[in-house]
């Protein structure tokens, strides 16, 4: 390991080591999303409150009202300009899911050059990842809107390390290059147990948090739970798409990986369609 390297995984094991530092280096939600966020839990949620919080933060409201726009909540194609007609198109869980969207959109776009084609990968991924956590759920009769918004923060660990390692490359040579596959390795294993303090930290639901927990101990546990299960098959599908995207191995490598895992005849079947719908495009 070159001493870069030896310097990210120290910080990344001090971070693991003190949860209670965690607020200090990990994404905050902004304030407007986290009032948002507890108000679409309460049990007296009043909308009017909420779109002045929305009506607030101009990104957020954009955000909600392009989406209102799209054909899929608009095919009629009326042009929505309100947020409470937004709000009621989309459906709280709809806000949900698209208010944190944006927000971890934002958050992977990392401004710094050595690293911002990870970020994007990151987003890529985590978008793929939620929108298969949704189709698997539906498949499965779950909450795919609960499926889709732990798909969706599945991953933040990982930008919680790439900012760590932006501030070790601030502090040594900034031409020095992380190739070490231990390393690599460690910091995939590491990021899922940081994403599960994020999630933790962000007070996400028990479900969230116990999905996540269980794509990190995927290894070292045979027993997970059926959201939990969903994800591990997701982030499994996404990881393959974009490693067959990129040209990094072929689709008989795939095809033997889904025979050792023995997957699910649902997920196999599933597999088999978006296969099918891809070759049909």
């Amino acid at each position: 390991m070159s001493t870069l390297e030896q310097e990210i995984l120290l910080d990344t094991n001090a971070l693991l080591d003190s949860p209670d530092t965690i607020a200090a280096h990990i994404p905050k939600l902004s304030h407007s999303v986290s009032k948002l966020m507890d108000m679409l839990e309460s049990d007296d949620f009043d909308l009017k409150s909420y779109c002045e919080v929305v009506e607030k933060d101009p990104t957020i409201a954009a955000q909600l009202i392009s989406v209102a726009n799209s054909a899929q909540y608009n095919p009629g194609g009326e042009e929505i300009t309100d947020i409470k007609r937004a709000f009621s198109l989309l459906g709280s869980q709809g806000v949900k899911q698209h208010v944190l969207l944006a927000y971890i959109k934002g958050i992977s776009t990392i401004r710094h050059a050595y690293f911002k084609a990870f970020g994007e990968k990151i987003w890529i991924h985590s978008d793929d990842t939620a929108n298969i956590c949704r189709d698997l759920a539906g498949i499965r009769g779950l909450d795919g809107e609960t499926a889709f918004l732990i798909g969706l923060v599945h991953d933040i660990g990982k930008i919680v390390i790439f900012k760590l390692m932006i501030d070790a490359v601030r502090r040594f040579n900034p031409d020095e290059k992380l190739g070490s596959p231990v390393v690599k390795q460690l910091l995939s294993q590491k990021s899922m147990q940081l994403s599960v303090l994020v999630a933790t930290h962000w007070r996400m639901p028990t479900v969230v948090i116990s999905a996540i927990r269980d794509l990190a101990l995927a290894d070292r546990q045979s027993s997970f739970s059926p959201l939990g299960q969903v994800l591990i098959y997701a982030n499994f599908i996404s990881e393959w798409r974009q490693i067959l995207g990129a040209g990094l191995s072929s689709e008989v490598e795939f095809e033997r990986e889904v025979m050792r895992l023995q997957l699910a005849d649902d997920v196999r079947a599933y597999i088999m369609s978006a296969e099918r719908r891809s070759a049909s495009h």
